[in-house]
């Protein structure tokens, strides 16, 4: 993982030698040495993802094999009445979905989340080096970009539990869209025919509902990154 960090920062600064000193500037010496550095980085991030995998994996049989056995104890401790209703290998099925999606997630999503948490780390502290002023706006917008991810992801959580808790059920969306929200406000009404109710109401108000609040976000991103270059520009112009 430190390995694919280490490449993750040093391609940019060996390209930058590599390009602006070595080839424009027809320094050899640097030329070469970039060259090999890069070479060293290829050969180390390409090491570094095969001992991940086999790392990711081993943790992956372990980890799964001991989830399998805690779950098949439970199963084991219910009581026969608790299961007779169930059909042969279902609770199994179950819940070797469950556990795969956990493997997935200790595979593939763990060792990214952790290289991306460390490069935005390094990344930030190499910039506060440069120039505090750049680091705590960097810092703001990352904290926001942050928040607002959490909030719709909460958001989703929420819709798909609820949708999940209505399944079964005769149920209309009826949407209100509030400025400033993303994806309006879903409330589930009962007691109405659900299929036809739905795909008309999804025909009706999906596609301009989006279309609106996608436009709405480049206006906020434009304006936010306007502001944001301004005062890059004006800390540069007071440093300098």
């Amino acid at each position: 993982m430190f390995f694919d960090l280490a490449y993750q920062l040093g391609l940019p600064i060996v390209f930058r030698y590599l390009f602006d000193d070595g080839i424009v500037r027809e320094r050899f010496d640097i030329l070469f040495g970039a060259l090999g550095i890069l070479c060293m980085l290829l050969i180390g991030y390409g090491l570094s993802m095969i001992v991940q995998e086999w790392a990711g994996s081993a943790l992956v049989v372990r980890g799964g094999n001991r989830l399998r056995q805690h779950l098949f104890t439970r199963l084991q401790a219910l009581p026969p009445l608790a299961t007779a209703e169930q059909a042969q290998g279902a609770l199994v099925t179950l819940f070797a979905t469950d556990v795969a999606a956990i493997e997935m997630a200790l595979v593939r999503g763990v060792p990214v989340s952790l290289i991306g948490i460390l490069l935005i780390a390094c990344s930030l502290g190499l910039l506060l080096a440069i120039s505090w002023q750049l680091f705590l706006i960097t810092l703001g917008t990352v904290a926001a970009n942050a928040a607002r991810m959490a909030g719709l992801a909460a958001r989703g959580a929420s819709f798909g539990a609820s949708i999940s808790r209505q399944q079964g059920d005769t149920a209309t969306v009826a949407a209100t869209a509030h400025d400033g929200d993303l994806f309006g406000e879903l409330a589930l009404v009962r007691d109405q025919p659900c299929a036809a109710t739905v795909t008309a109401r999804a025909e009706s108000w999906c596609i301009p509902l989006s279309r609106q609040h996608f436009l709405r976000i480049i206006k906020t991103e434009a304006g936010l990154g306007g502001r944001i270059a301004a005062a890059i520009a004006g800390s540069v112009a007071s440093a300098t």
